[in-house]
């Protein structure tokens, strides 16, 4: 499962299903077992078998976060982000704080054009995940878009004092301040 888990990383799918094939018929039903090979049947253009097996994760451990992800991802291939969104919500309220589907709800309201509910769930993503600086910067590009110079600044600042060692922040800092105020 371990080796399973790394081909999965490294972009290997069909040496991944293999591994996982051999490992399900080991311990039956393990569901890390059939999340990998869910994961790896849906890299490989497989959605039937790859729906099966992280329904049957579900069933075997509810709550998965990477079979709701990859069954939330089908339907946004299917086109039904209608659909999508009501389960990423859906999922959400069970484990609010998870990250993979808080970003996949921010990427269902992009593709919807959701523009205000996106900005809204960031924000409030960032405040379940304070230190994430790559939130930050996302919340800061948003508000940037938004024309809400104000917040970008505090952004930024965030981003500053939680990355102290990091020279490119400051200078992103001190490039927006120039670009808004002006040289004093």
């Amino acid at each position: 499962l371990q080796l399973d888990n790394i081909l999965l990383l490294a972009g290997q799918f069909e040496e991944a299903l293999t591994h996982a094939d051999a490992a399900d018929k080991a311990p039956p039903d393990n569901p890390d077992i059939l999340v990998a090979r869910a994961v790896a049947h849906y890299r490989l253009d497989q959605p039937d078998q790859a729906l099966a097996d992280a329904n049957q994760a579900l069933v075997l451990r509810p709550g998965d976060p990477q079979a709701q992800l990859l069954l939330v991802s089908q339907k946004m291939a299917e086109g039904d982000a209608e659909a999508a969104l009501a389960m990423v919500d859906e999922y959400l309220a069970q484990d609010p704080t998870d990250l993979p589907l808080n970003l996949m709800k921010l990427q269902i309201l992009s593709a919807r054009g959701a523009d205000e509910a996106f900005g809204a769930h960031l924000e409030g993503l960032v405040e379940i995940h304070p230190e994430n600086t790559s939130l930050h910067q996302l919340l800061a590009s948003w508000y940037a878009r938004n024309d809400r110079p104000e917040d970008v600044e505090r952004e930024l600042r965030k981003i500053q004092e939680l990355q102290p060692d990091d020279l490119a922040t400051p200078q992103n800092l001190l490039r927006f301040l120039i670009q808004t105020r002006g040289v004093q």
